[in-house]
């Protein structure tokens, strides 16, 4: 016959309290967890549509002593003062509440940070907000201290226009250590026909804007694929000829690539 010792009310009690309380603390430690993973908002989206206001913009300082003379903003890099540097624009972005408060201690209230040359770059004031001084604030972001600059906008902001209202064969005749060639604009893709040997690539695609072109190209150097950008202000002749004028200030990249030009300014031959 077995037996069975009945516990104390007390004990129960006791028992009973603790299994509670181990239960609550499981249960609060799930919640817990859970609501971590739930708070953790993506801004990917909001932080890429507040780029898209000024990705395809040029600007240039009228200080002589700011930190930047000229930045330029595409969806593939940032041009400072005619260095391009790449930009990921679901990596290098960011709000104020992510980046190190070291970093940007008293740079608190700009409307967004790119993440280049490893230095942030804090960006506020116009396009981001309605002002009447339609000018972009740069701050390059150190722990020890900064510089901002005001820069006025000058070129490619606004609405695109049609990529086919350029379309054509631009040819060009060299002289001297100039190489003759052509490239051809056909609704947003350009390509190279000409005599340079070696080449590092012969197409990309362009963006039309305020009589203004921006061709951008793609070239592979020690293993690495590096994106170039580069605007030109385009004009009619009225004799068949167009002239194309670089916004860059020291040497044309795309110039020198397809004609071996350094100049900033060509006069091409146009056919259909």
């Amino acid at each position: 016959m077995k037996i069975f010792k009945i516990m104390p009310v007390k004990a129960v009690l006791s028992l009973a309290l603790a299994l509670f309380a181990a239960a609550s603390f499981v249960s609060c430690a799930n919640d817990s967890g859970d609501d971590g993973n739930q708070n953790v908002k993506d801004t990917t989206a909001e932080k890429k549509e507040l780029y898209a206001k000024i990705s395809g913009t040029s600007w240039k300082t009228e200080y002589k002593r700011n930190a930047y003379n000229t930045i330029s903003f595409s969806d593939e890099s940032i041009t400072i003062d005619d260095v391009q540097y790449k930009i990921d624009l679901s990596k290098d972005l960011y709000f104020d509440t992510e980046i190190s408060d070291k970093i940007h201690k008293t740079r608190m209230g700009f409307v967004l940070y790119c993440f280049v040359n490893n230095k942030y770059i804090g960006l506020s004031n116009y396009p981001f907000e309605e002002v009447s001084n339609k000018t972009l604030r740069v701050w390059e972001c150190h722990e020890d201290g900064g510089a901002y600059a005001f820069l006025l906008q000058t070129s490619t902001s606004g609405d695109s226009d049609s990529t086919s209202s350029v379309n054509g064969k631009y040819s060009y005749e060299a002289t001297g250590s100039a190489i003759s060639g052509a490239f051809t604009l056909s609704d947003g893709s350009w390509s190279y026909s000409g005599s340079k040997a070696n080449i590092s690539t012969n197409s990309g695609t362009y963006t039309v804007s305020g009589g203004k072109v921006t061709v951008k190209w793609t070239v592979t150097a020690g293993g690495n694929e590096i994106d170039n950008t580069e605007t030109f202000s385009v004009t009619d002749n009225d004799d068949g000829t167009f002239t194309w004028k670089s916004e860059i200030e020291s040497v044309s990249l795309w110039f020198n690539l397809l004609f071996n030009v350094s100049g900033l300014e060509l006069t091409f031959t146009k056919s259909e």
